[in-house]
């Protein structure tokens, strides 16, 4: 069945525009709000049992959107609901309007713990331009896909995701955050009691997603709004990444885990092309419990040629009559030695004249850098002066850049003190005092635009 044809579709504006690219069908949106929308009825789906629904033991949805030029912060939405036999809504998710880029980011999100009496999933998705124009200038919608975990995918949407490599550099940092989760957490506390949303800051998702032993945990994580949650009564080894990491000589491996008891151990495995263990084949790591804390382990281990890791797996084992239930927060690959360093320079600084009155003149301040691959984001902290004469500078303003930009608007003309703060992937920070801070100044002579 063709599902472009099986739409509800909601033309606003100039409408949807369809096309095909390489046998993918790409929606395009205009200036206003346009929508689609479809309910899939499990149960008239061939290749699926109503009766092994029971069983079903997750729901994966997933989407792919991408802004279109020249301003590509157009705004999409997703909105999905499981229904059951009498179209009573069983559970929900609704991502809120997204901001979307010149990347394509990928929506997805994970229905479990929903009983046993889902019958229909109703999808609904929405998108519109952001400069407003006519024509097809928005948002556009890209494999929209729905995957129930019995083995089996709902009619021709595609599945969630292909096993090819997903990884192939290092260093490679994942905190297994989806842009999304209950609330936000930094460094394993929780930093927000609100529902947190920012795509922006999606990891390289998973590349198995089907094992039943594992699935993505939107209520609990060490960094973002979700982590990977392993739980089983057996010893087990769970497939993460599919990968073409070239490594070679020295080299760490370092994760977060959090765990509800002290039964067990795991460890991380590493398999080369030719599926040879790169590091140790067993669970290493005996589980200490810590109360509403994570638990950090750093193993170092040396290559003597060159190799490729094909594979990234978690190995867990569990005494007869215990589970195991664990969740993973950060997996960090890297060259030992790895050392922060300060950002070189500012290569550009540009300041634009905002807004001028008897009292304070107003600007606006633009600073660009390079970034690194160690490189995860860079605080950033600006003092300003309070008497030049005596070099008396005060905190003015506090922020965080992940694409080597920041940009502060209507703020006093004064003589600035700013500080690009660089943090790794393992969210090591470079002291304040290793860093030489950036002098900004400026008159009225000198505005630039």
């Amino acid at each position: 069945m063709d599902l472009n044809l099986e739409w509800t579709l909601e033309n606003n504006g100039d409408g949807w525009n369809v096309r095909t690219d390489d046998n993918t069908t790409i929606y395009i949106s205009s200036y206003e709000w346009c929508k689609r929308s479809k309910m899939f009825d499990l149960h008239n789906i061939p290749s699926i049992n109503p009766t092994s629904l029971v069983n079903s033991q997750s729901i994966i949805v997933t989407v792919k959107t991408q802004g279109t030029g020249p301003n590509f912060e157009d705004y999409f939405y997703l909105k999905v609901d499981l229904l059951d036999e009498y179209h009573n809504i069983v559970a929900s998710f609704n991502s809120g309007e997204i901001r979307t880029s010149e990347n394509i980011q990928e929506i997805k999100y994970c229905f479990r713990e929903y009983g046993s009496h889902i019958r229909y999933i109703y999808w609904e998705d929405g998108a519109k331009d952001v400069e407003h124009w006519s024509g097809h200038f928005g948002a556009k919608v890209i494999d929209p896909s729905i995957l129930v975990n019995i083995d089996t995918k709902v009619e021709s949407v595609s599945s969630y995701v292909d096993k090819y490599p997903s990884v192939f550099n290092i260093p490679f940092a994942t905190s297994f955050n989806i842009g999304l989760g209950k609330y936000r957490f930094v460094d394993g506390y929780r930093t927000s009691d609100m529902a947190w949303n920012h795509f922006i800051e999606q990891d390289i998702p998973i590349s198995y997603s089907e094992n039943e032993n594992m699935y993505l945990d939107d209520e609990d994580s060490y960094y973002g709004g979700s982590s990977l949650k392993i739980k089983s009564w057996n010893n087990i080894i769970v497939d993460i990444f599919e990968s073409l990491i070239g490594i070679e000589g020295d080299f760490s491996l370092s994760y977060t885990y959090k765990t509800v008891s002290n039964t067990g151990n795991i460890g991380i495995i590493l398999l080369d092309q030719n599926n040879e263990v790169i590091c140790p084949n067993e669970a290493s790591t005996n589980i200490k419990f810590l109360e509403n804390d994570w638990k950090c382990i750093t193993d170092y281990y040396y290559v003597n040629s060159k190799c490729q890791i094909h594979k990234v797996s978690i190995c867990g084992e569990v005494e007869e009559g215990y589970q195991l239930d664990i969740n993973l927060g950060l997996l960090y690959i890297n060259k030992v030695n790895e050392i922060l360093s300060p950002i070189d320079a500012v290569y550009h600084t540009s300041w634009k004249l905002n807004s001028l009155d008897t009292d304070t003149e107003i600007v606006d301040i633009n600073l660009y850098w390079d970034t690194f691959e160690w490189l995860d984001h860079c605080n950033i902290y600006i003092f300003e002066s309070i008497n030049e004469a005596n070099d008396d500078f005060t905190s003015g303003y506090n922020g965080r850049s992940y694409l080597g930009e920041f940009v502060i608007t209507n703020i006093p003309m004064k003589h600035y003190l700013v500080y690009i703060q660089p943090v790794n992937c393992l969210y090591q920070k470079l002291p304040i005092s290793e860093i030489v801070p950036i002098e900004v100044s400026i008159n009225r002579n000198t505005i630039f635009k």
